[in-house]
């Protein structure tokens, strides 16, 4: 017998959101440290700034290694777990 709570998978630093504004309704999280919103404001931040190299740049492309919006922080939480094998030996 084998029980296995469900797990937690998450993506930090995620490249893409859904916006309904735009045809596609998939914007880039990264727009939003270049271009203001409907009320003229622009996202703030450590991970802006690194993304305008403190303001220099107007734009950064999808595929840019700089790029702090990279998907590249992962986390994979496994829960508990509990294997009981009163039958004795199997091979798995």
């Amino acid at each position: 017998m084998a029980e296995s709570k469900p797990e937690l998978h998450s993506v930090a630093l995620v490249a893409w959101v859904c916006d309904p504004s735009l045809a596609s309704i998939t914007g880039r999280v990264i727009d939003a440290c270049f271009h203001p919103d409907a009320n003229g404001q622009l996202a703030h931040g450590q991970r802006c700034t690194q993304a305008s190299a403190n303001g220099t740049l107007d734009s950064l492309p999808d595929d840019d290694p700089p790029s702090p919006f990279n998907r590249a922080h992962r986390v994979v939480d496994i829960n508990g777990n509990f294997l009981d094998n009163e039958d004795g030996l199997e091979v798995w």
